[in-house]
């Protein structure tokens, strides 16, 4: 009678945290996460009561942007003031080789940066931003702009934004020139 017992915890156990990493991960955008506590002490044998998470709403959610990890957080405590200057300016020329990069995932390493403690660093990730000029970032700006708690980096956040939105500006030429001309302008380069 016991081993039954054991056996339907077991299983009510792995069905919870099924559950729980079900929601989880159909919930939140695709990320590399942790492995949950609980997971890992059920594969160790351990028994474990993990918590299930209230399954978020399906309106629009706005997250808080994810932190730095904790071993580039510690290494940015031990700094010294010449060595962060050095940091800083190591950042900026990686984010400026990144506007030039042609790699899809340039915009997502810029972006990412957003969420640096460092308010030098920030700003140097909103103009690389702005210099690729992909509409694709208006939405992690838009969150960015959520959380930002400076009314000035609140500001270049919300220009940036304004920025974005514009049409490009072979657009804007063609139809000056058809409304001088009184010609239809032609329809937009989708991008």
């Amino acid at each position: 009678m016991r081993i039954k017992i054991m056996a339907t915890a077991g299983a009510v156990g792995l069905a919870i945290i099924a559950a729980a990493v079900y929601y989880r991960f159909s919930a939140a955008p695709p990320q590399s996460a942790p492995i949950p506590a609980a997971a890992v002490a059920v594969e160790q044998g351990a028994e474990a009561t993990p918590a299930i998470p209230a399954p978020a709403p399906r309106t629009q959610i706005i997250s808080r942007p994810p932190s730095m990890t904790t071993a580039v957080a510690d290494r940015r405590v031990d700094l010294t003031a010449p060595d962060h200057a050095d940091y800083v300016q190591e950042r900026k020329t990686e984010l400026l080789e990144l506007t030039t990069s042609r790699d899809p995932a340039a915009l997502p390493a810029i972006l990412s940066t957003l969420n640096d403690p460092d308010p030098e660093i920030r700003q140097a990730a909103l103009s690389a931003t702005v210099q690729v000029g992909n509409k694709d970032a208006i939405p992690v700006l838009q969150n960015q702009l959520a959380w930002a708690d400076d009314p000035r980096e609140k500001v270049a956040i919300q220009d940036a934004i304004d920025f974005l939105q514009l049409p490009p500006a072979d657009q804007i030429k063609s139809e000056a020139i058809a409304a001088q001309t009184g010609a239809q302008p032609p329809s937009p380069a989708h991008d």
